[in-house]
């Protein structure tokens, strides 16, 4: 059954979501004013072309106890669109967090949902 009427839904990750292969998208934590004073958080997201990353690592028992989780992020770039020389710059964004900071509401990351609610996932275990 059903959670969503989509995929793409996130939400926020715990440490049990810090797996090889669970997807994670950036996001923008804001305060905006509501109505009758105060303030809510809401969630934007990042806006860029391939927002959704890949955890590939989980590492830890560095000599701090830093958990590092490693990520890995497709890109692609089309340079002189509609000509005769069009241009292509592939490739992946490999790079590490520090697993503290993924983590929890204030966080940039969010866990990438399938319709049904359970993490969207690109490799099996």
């Amino acid at each position: 059954m059903s959670k969503y009427e989509v995929d793409g839904h996130t939400r926020t990750l715990t440490w049990d979501d810090l797996k090889p292969g669970n997807v994670v998208r950036m996001v923008r934590v804001v305060e905006v004013p509501i109505d009758g004073g105060g303030l809510a958080t809401d969630l934007r997201e990042v806006a860029s072309s391939y927002p959704d990353q890949t955890i590939v690592q989980v590492t830890s028992g560095d000599p701090h106890g830093t958990t590092w989780v490693r990520l890995a992020r497709p890109y692609l770039y089309s340079t002189h669109d509609g000509t005769t020389a069009p241009g292509f710059l592939m490739g992946v964004e490999d790079y590490k967090v520090e697993g503290s900071r993924m983590v929890g509401p204030d966080s940039l990351f969010r866990l990438v949902l399938l319709s049904t609610g359970e993490a969207a996932r690109m490799a099996q275990e």
